[in-house]
């Protein structure tokens, strides 16, 4: 579907069936797999590729809000005690330790 047949009066909505698969090429590994909620799509460079500099800017929220528990939980209803600002942080110390040496933050 192109741009010129996108509802503009909501979500345009697609329907499909997934299964859990996996492919590889030269430049990148791809692997999906699903649940009833949620796909989760990996990529993965190839180990033998250099890959070209980055530059990541990351801005967060330090309102009051951010302190408010991220509610997650397991199957037995059991919070975690982290906050939103909690989840962030790990976030963003992901992303440094992902970083290489010409890489800017």
């Amino acid at each position: 579907m192109d741009d010129s047949q996108a509802s503009s009066h909501g979500p345009v909505t697609h329907e499909f069936t997934l299964s859990p698969m996996e492919t590889s090429s030269s430049d990148i590994i791809l692997s999906a797999t699903h649940d009833n909620e949620f796909v989760h799509i990996s990529m993965q460079p190839s180990q033998n590729e250099i890959r070209s500099p980055c530059d990541i800017c990351c801005v967060v929220d330090t309102s009051g809000s951010m302190s408010d528990s991220a509610e997650i939980q397991n199957d037995n209803n059991e919070h975690y005690g982290l906050s939103q600002l909690d989840l962030v942080k790990h976030a963003l110390k992901t992303i440094i330790n992902s970083l290489q040496d010409q890489d800017r933050l």
